[in-house]
C-alpha cells in the first residue's frame, strides 16, 4: 500500500549572509538524488526563488542538513523546471544552472556538500533568455550545458557550453547558428548524456516533423550527427518518437541505454535500446518494450544498472523493467489527494531503492502539497519519508 505525507515545515536559509524564513511547504520539490552514503540533494521552487536542499536519510526521516536559495530572473512556470539545470554528481559535488539576471546565466557549484557555493557566470543571447537548460557531467571534471531558446511552435536555437575543470570555467562549444555543428533549429531538447568526455547524445522532441530525434557526437560536442530513429527495430515510420532517457551502461558489450517514448495511432509504448559498436559505427539493439496509456512525453523516469522505472500518471502505475527493459511489471498506486501531480521526480539507487517526490499546485505557483516516498524493494511497497529540519545548533554547524 502506498503511503503519503504532505511536507509541512519551515526552513531557515542563508542568502547573501542574510538569514530569512522560507516556507519549504510552499515549495514544489523535485529532482531528489540520494547516494549510497545516505546523503543527497533535492531542488525546490517557489515563484522566482530556487532552493537546493542538502538531505540525509535516516530510517524513515529525510533530515535537511542545509539549504541554499537563489533568485532567478526567469518567469517560466514550467512544471518540471525546464529553465533550471541540475547535476548532482556525488553526495558532495553538485551544480545548479539558472538565469540570474537579464541575459545572464549563472552556474552554481559546491564540492563540499553545500557548505559553500561558487558561481561561474556568462552572458547569453537575447533569444536564449528563459529557455530550457539541460546539465550533465561525464565525470567529475567534464560537464555539458545545453541551452535552448524559448520555443514558438517547434522553432528554436540550441547552444552547448562545456567545462573540463569541474565547472570552474565554461566555454561555448557549438550552436545552431553554426551550420557545421549539426545542431537543429527546431524541436525541444528532452535529455542529454555523455558516456565519456567525447561521446554523447541529445534526445529531441521534434513533434513528429523529423525522424532524426537523436543527435550523436564523438568529439566532445563540437559536431553532431542526426540519427534517423525510424531505422530502429520496431519504430515504424510516421510515428511520433521521443528519446526521453539516455544513460551509460557498461555490460555485455553495451555502452548505453536509450529509452524512447513512441506514440502511435492505436497505442503508445516505451521502447528500450542498447548501444553497442564503436563511436564511428554505433549499433542500436532493441532490448524490450512496454505499452503505456499516457500520451505525454514528460514521464517520471529513472534507471539504475539493468533496471528501468517510470510512472504513468494517467493510469497511476509504476512500471518496473528488469534485464534492461526485456521484462516489465506494473505496480498500481493511489495518488496523494486522489489527483494528478503537477511536478514529479523519480530516482533509483542501489539495492533496488526508489524515491518518488511529487507536488500538486496551489494558487500563484505555490505548492498545495509535496509528497516524498521511498521503496526498498523495486516499488512493491512504499513508505513515507518525513522531511524534517534539524535543531538550530545542528543546522548552523552544517552550513
Amino acid at each position: 500500500m502506498l503511503k503519503a505525507l504532505a511536507l509541512t515545515l519551515t526552513s531557515l536559509v542563508s542568502l547573501g549572509g542574510v538569514t530569512a524564513a522560507t516556507p519549504i511547504a510552499t515549495m514544489k520539490v523535485a529532482r531528489i538524488s540520494v547516494f549510497e552514503s545516505g546523503y543527497g540533494w533535492a531542488l525546490g521552487r517557489q515563484r522566482d526563488r530556487l532552493a537546493v536542499l542538502r538531505i540525509q536519510e535516516r530510517h524513515d526521516i529525510a533530515q535537511i542538513v542545509s539549504t541554499q536559495t537563489w533568485a532567478t530572473s526567469s518567469a517560466c512556470e514550467c512544471d518540471n523546471y525546464e529553465d533550471v539545470g541540475t547535476a548532482f554528481v556525488t553526495s558532495r559535488l553538485a551544480f545548479v544552472a539558472l538565469f540570474s539576471a537579464v541575459n545572464e546565466l549563472s552556474i552554481k557549484r559546491t564540492d563540499n556538500g553545500g557548505g559553500s557555493w561558487t558561481s561561474a557566470k556568462f552572458v547569453v543571447p537575447d533569444s536564449m533568455e528563459e529557455g530550457t537548460i539541460l546539465l550533465t557531467f561525464a565525470d567529475s571534471l567534464h560537464g555539458y550545458l545545453l541551452l535552448s531558446s524559448p520555443h514558438r511552435g517547434f522553432h528554436g536555437q540550441l547552444a552547448l557550453y562545456t567545462t573540463a575543470d569541474s565547472g570552474r570555467s565554461w566555454s561555448r562549444k557549438a550552436s545552431s547558428s553554426d551550420v557545421t555543428a549539426g545542431l537543429p533549429t527546431q524541436g525541444r531538447p528532452k535529455t542529454i548524456s555523455f558516456i565519456s568526455p567525447r561521446e554523447g547524445w541529445i534526445g529531441m522532441d521534434l513533434g513528429g516533423i523529423s525522424p532524426k530525434s537523436l543527435l550523436h557526437t564523438t568529439d566532445g560536442g563540437s559536431h553532431w550527427t542526426g540519427i534517423n530513429v525510424d531505422n530502429f527495430q520496431d519504430i515504424h515510420p510516421q510515428r511520433y518518437t521521443i528519446p526521453v532517457l539516455i544513460r551509460p551502461f557498461h555490460k555485455g558489450g553495451a555502452k548505453a541505454i536509450l529509452f524512447f517514448k513512441v506514440m502511435g495511432d492505436s497505442r503508445n509504448k516505451c521502447v528500450v535500446y542498447l548501444l553497442k559498436g564503436t563511436p564511428s559505427h554505433p549499433i542500436y539493439t532493441k532490448s524490450g518494450e512496454v505499452t503505456v496509456n499516457s500520451s505525454g512525453s514528460d514521464l517520471a523516469i529513472a534507471s539504475f544498472g539493468a533496471s528501468l522505472y517510470f510512472v504513468d500518471p494517467s493510469k497511476k502505475e509504476l512500471y518496473v523493467g528488469s534485464s534492461v527493459g526485456a521484462k516489465w511489471r506494473s505496480v498500481r498506486y493511489s495518488a496523494p489527494l486522489g489527483g494528478e501531480y503537477d511536478t514529479a521526480w523519480l530516482y533509483a539507487g542501489q539495492s533496488h531503492v526508489l524515491y518518488f517526490v511529487q507536488a500538486v499546485d496551489g494558487a500563484q505557483g505555490v505548492a498545495r502539497t509535496t509528497t516524498l516516498l521511498r521503496s526498498g524493494n523495486d516499488g512493491k511497497t512504499w513508505q513515507r519519508l518525513s522531511l524534517r529540519q534539524p535543531p538550530d545548533k545542528v543546522r548552523q554547524r552544517h552550513r
